[in-house]
């Protein structure tokens, strides 16, 4: 209830459609009664308080927007914020949820699974144990293997 009591205060549409302006210095407010006494609703104009006829703070202290206006400055720091925040991190989160596979990962996985299906139907070993021919095949002499034990 409490910030359905506040939506009167806020006003975004107000703030988007017009430029920031100061704010009205009089709300009016109608009151409802239930009550037995008193049948009637009137219109109440609340007396001026500082908050309302003077809505800058008093030490207040600009984002960097308008060091002059105290309205432009609030509402340039929302929308820098809304979209500079907001949608920076949605947006860039879709482009790299969305990004290709530049490194073709997922292209290799696939090609390598289509490549044993067809090894499989054709009856052939998985892997040609004569993948590259052994006359092509450049093997260090004994000489150049020294004390090295070869494990095969």
């Amino acid at each position: 209830m409490a910030s359905l009591s506040r939506l009167h205060n806020i006003c975004a549409i107000r703030r988007i459609f017009s430029p920031p302006t100061k704010l009205n210095s009089v709300t009016v407010r109608r009151w409802i009664s239930k009550s037995e006494g008193k049948q009637d609703a009137s219109a109440t104009v609340p007396k001026s308080s500082p908050s309302i006829s003077n809505p800058v703070p008093k030490n207040w202290v600009s984002w960097g927007f308008s060091r002059n206006n105290y309205f432009d400055d609030r509402f340039y720091v929302h929308v820098f914020f809304f979209f500079g925040i907001s949608w920076a991190l949605i947006l860039s989160s879709w482009i790299i949820f969305y990004y290709p596979d530049l490194m073709k990962n997922e292209w290799a996985h696939r090609e390598a699974f289509l490549e044993l299906r067809r090894r499989e139907a054709a009856g052939l070993p998985l892997v040609d144990p004569d993948y590259i021919p052994a006359s092509q095949m450049k093997l260090p002499s004994e000489e150049q293997l020294g004390s090295y034990e070869i494990i095969i």
